[in-house]
């Protein structure tokens, strides 16, 4: 696979990545994705089963201020996974974020070339000249490092099968055991002729996917056995 072809497949996983968390935000009859304020006592808390002590009609996020879509999803996204991890409750989004999840959106919006939190340095220049208070600052950095880092680990995934080792964790479908993600197996095509290693890895991509850890390694001893025959 030449540089172009590795480019096109790295887009075109990323995009993936991301139309699963716009499948993510269409549960619940798509309050999530299609309202860009949450209320506390909107039906959709209730029957993905987040509970908050006080179910008023509170406003619990706007992301109206987030003038770049993916930016305002991805946010939506680490909010909304945080509260079905049980991560943290509505109640506590509420006390804590309520004012750093629009600041944010007005902030980072207004910073050309920045569209994700993929990646995204998390110094405060764009704080620099915000009249914000201290505290509120504060809150803002630990809220942009807690979705910075949700989100890129999440992208992260990604290139995995554009390396010439791959690691079990960090294919997403992967059917390792118990006993093998105790010993955090990997996949290595290092030792495969240049001209056969990205067609090896080609086969290996759809395998992965479909059979055990186990058998897929073992099935690259045989091919790496039959390209040294």
């Amino acid at each position: 696979m030449g540089a172009a072809n590795l480019a096109q497949y790295e887009y075109e996983a990323f995009d993936d990545k991301y139309g699963q968390i716009m499948k993510y935000l269409s549960t619940e009859g798509d309050y999530w994705k299609d309202n860009d304020r949450w209320y506390m006592d909107a039906d959709s808390f209730v029957e993905v089963g987040i509970t908050a002590s006080n179910q008023r009609h509170w406003l619990l996020a706007d992301f109206s201020s987030y003038k770049k879509e993916r930016l305002k999803d991805e946010m939506k996204y680490f909010l909304l996974r945080s509260m079905k991890d049980g991560i943290i409750d509505p109640i506590s989004i509420y006390k804590r974020y309520r004012r750093a999840i629009p600041n944010m959106g007005k902030l980072l919006s207004a910073i050309s070339g920045i569209e994700s939190f993929d990646g995204l340095n998390t110094c405060d220049r764009e704080l620099e000249d915000a009249r914000l208070k201290s505290t509120e600052k504060r809150v803002y950095l630990e809220l942009k490092h807690g979705v910075t880092r949700l989100i890129t680990d999440y992208y992260g995934n990604y290139d995995e099968m554009g390396k010439n080792v791959w690691r079990a964790i960090r294919i997403p479908g992967a059917k390792v055991s118990a006993a093998d993600k105790y010993q955090k197996p990997s996949m290595s095509f290092v030792k495969l002729h240049p001209c056969y290693r990205e067609m090896v890895k080609r086969f290996m991509r759809r395998l992965v996917i479909k059979r055990s850890w186990s058998y897929c390694t073992e099935t690259l001893v045989y091919i790496k056995y039959f390209f040294q025959a």
